[in-house]
């Protein structure tokens, strides 16, 4: 049975008054989803009928299947749309069923803090009070991922609330980087499905060293569980990529209300979030030597955004001073970050970059000065 694709798309006043569609038999599903949807004064339909599924499939704002009717679902081989979101209890179950159904995974009850801006699309994005600063890599092996973690540890010390987020899906893992690939807590994949506003993050991510760390997912590593131990070689395994854009807006929006300090790792890959947002402070890593120089001009040109400072990297290779450096890309200098001989074994042994005293620490710590200010 398959539904007529003729049949004229909803407005989107239509989708906005819809209620979402549940699919599911099982408490486990319908409850929490319920629960959610009285939160946020709205009353989701619940059925477990193909014939009600075939007539609401397009017409509602979002559709949340439950994993016990996921392959009803499946064989009425209904058009793909967006909205769709798979439930269950079982991880490895749902994760079977996301790519049939082309839906995101919520596993309760350890997600359900996700299922109100699942439920609700009426919900904003809007940003809180606290600082985002965005850490980009002019170019690749100037330990922007190492800048931004000491960033938000220095933070931490400050007794401000700081969280570091990975956005690079090339990275490698910013909780190893702070030694927190076993800690537990929610990394991208168990976010995927973030979308309107989410009121908390709170106690949901990993916390070392007085700092929160959401970072990029990893997949399964044979013998290991979900993360590898530290120094063990894995073989060929697929990327689970970056995180949807939409889930990126609404999970930043959250941090800013939770935390004074945002420090984003973007890495040297395409940068965008943050620049709609008023206030975002970007800091690009520049080596000081000549090449460094130009890859960061050219890199500038990609940020859509005034307010970007020169954070300089000093070092062998790199003599040109840095005040020249920062002339030369046309940005005020917001700090200068020297090589630091102790750093590789700090992070060898997961020690979070910078909670040890020495040169990186110090120079960390007045960047932080800069960017926050009197704050």
């Amino acid at each position: 049975m398959r539904l007529d694709s003729s049949r004229p798309a909803p407005d989107a006043d239509t989708l906005a008054s819809a209620a979402p569609l549940v699919i599911s038999r099982d408490p486990r599903v319908v409850e929490p989803v319920l629960a959610a949807g009285a939160s946020v004064g709205i009353v989701p339909e619940v059925t477990d009928d193909e014939a009600a599924v075939l007539r609401a499939w397009r017409a509602t704002p979002c559709v949340i299947v439950g994993a016990d009717l996921a392959a009803m679902v499946a064989s009425l081989g209904l058009p793909r749309r967006t909205g769709v979101h798979v439930v269950g209890a079982d991880a490895d179950d749902l994760v079977g069923w996301s790519v049939p159904l082309d839906a995101s995974v919520i596993v309760v009850p350890g997600q359900s803090a996700l299922l109100a801006s699942v439920v609700d699309a009426r919900l904003d994005e809007s940003v809180g009070r606290g600082r985002l600063v965005r850490v980009v890599g002019g170019s690749g092996g100037l330990g922007a991922s190492t800048i931004a973690a000491g960033l938000a540890q220095a933070a931490g010390r400050r007794s401000i609330g700081a969280v570091a987020v990975e956005l690079d899906p090339c990275g490698g893992g910013l909780d190893l980087l702070f030694g927190a690939e076993t800690v537990p807590g929610w990394r991208w994949n168990d976010l995927r499905a973030a979308s309107g506003r989410i009121e908390s993050l709170a106690g949901h991510l990993p916390h070392v060293s007085g700092v929160d760390v959401l970072a990029m997912s990893r997949p399964a590593f044979p013998g290991t569980g979900n993360r590898p131990r530290r120094g063990e070689g894995v073989g060929r395994i697929e990327s689970p990529g970056a995180p949807p854009a939409s889930a990126v807006r609404s999970v930043i929006s959250a941090l800013t209300r939770s935390h004074r300090l945002v420090v984003v790792d973007a890495g040297t890959g395409p940068v965008t979030v943050g620049d709609q947002w008023a206030g975002t402070r970007t800091l690009l890593v520049v080596g000081a030597s000549p090449r460094g120089i130009v890859s960061a001009s050219a890199r500038l040109g990609l940020l859509a955004t005034a307010d970007v400072s020169v954070v300089v990297r000093r070092g062998a290779g790199r003599p040109i001073d840095s005040g020249a450096v920062a002339a030369a890309i046309g940005r005020p200098l917001a700090g200068v970050v020297h090589d630091d001989a102790r750093l590789p074994g700090a992070e060898a042994a997961g020690d979070p970059p910078g909670r040890a005293r020495g040169r990186f620490r110090r120079d960390v710590e007045r960047l932080l000065g800069q960017v926050v200010g009197d704050d």
